[in-house]
């Protein structure tokens, strides 16, 4: 093969290392993958590429020169399966349908069907219908009523987005970490809860937690809210760090004020002290 000639075939996949350039999906080994081979300018190493059949398309360049899903198929696909599938008329002709529909829409549509049915069985049928509330919004709507009602994991997949939400409708609120006190438990797997710990600010310094327990376990606040809430609502259901330093605070102050009142009821008494202490040093020179 020429130095600057891109390679194109098709092969079993020699293990489940590679996942596929289209979709991020792993190929499972055995399985059947494209693989386009280009090589490095610079150190003349090939850099290779794996797809599924479906997620596969054809180029722009390709398009250019002519190129169609069957004469890439007859002209530059190598066949390097074990069995030559490519002698299979029958398969031959559906990996050219195939290549023909697009870039992997339909593996991609079909992936995000089982991840929500996956989603769904995780939920339990009892939570069926606040699932089906929660599933017609978008990301950003999903981030938004999590971020009303004060939660973390705010990253992730739609699906880990929507469990949170779902748990949050039927359970309530979940609350601050009850072994620190100020870290914010975090929903995973939708079976537990945990804490990684929380920041002060005051001394500029983290303290972790290893804190875990069941869901069914983590403290819950009510209400949840399903849309902006009040400011005086908010305030009064906040539950974050902030709202609890406050409230430390407070005692600090009342403490500091104890003291000084103390410090205000001795100091007559330190003052005559010294002043009879002063006197004794002047009799005795």
């Amino acid at each position: 093969m020429p130095a600057d000639e891109t390679r194109y075939f098709i092969e079993n996949a020699k293990s489940a290392r590679a996942a596929c350039k289209k979709c991020k999906v792993k190929i499972e080994k055995g399985e059947l993958r494209i693989g386009v081979s280009i090589p490095d300018g610079r150190t003349q190493h090939l850099m290779t590429s794996f797809y599924h059949p479906p997620c596969w398309s054809i180029g722009r360049k390709l398009k250019q020169d002519g190129v169609t899903a069957e004469t890439f198929v007859d002209t530059l696909l190598q066949d390097e399966t074990e069995d030559q599938r490519l002698k299979d008329e029958d398969y031959k002709d559906t990996l050219i349908s195939q290549l023909e529909v697009g870039s992997g829409t339909k593996k991609r549509s079909v992936d995000k069907v089982d991840r929500e049915e996956k989603t769904l069985v995780e939920c339990g049928g009892s939570e069926a219908p606040v699932y089906e509330l929660y599933s017609g919004m978008k990301i950003d709507e999903l981030k938004d009523v999590l971020r009303w009602n004060k939660q973390t994991g705010l990253s992730g997949k739609k699906e880990e987005l929507l469990l949170r939400c779902v748990d949050g409708h039927l359970h309530g609120r979940i609350g601050l970490c009850p072994s620190c006190e100020e870290g914010k438990l975090k929903l995973v797997n939708h079976t537990t809860v945990t804490c990684s710990g929380y920041f002060d600010e005051e001394n500029q310094v983290r303290h972790p937690c290893f804190f875990s327990c069941k869901v069914n376990e983590a403290p819950r606040l009510l209400p949840w809210f399903t849309s902006a809430p009040p400011e005086d609502e908010e305030e009064e259901n906040s539950d974050n760090p902030s709202a609890h330093k406050k409230k430390k605070l407070s005692h600090k102050g009342d403490t500091q004020e104890k003291i000084t009142q103390a410090l205000k009821e001795f100091l007559p008494h330190a003052k005559k002290y010294h002043g009879i202490s002063r006197l004794r040093q002047v009799s005795k020179k």
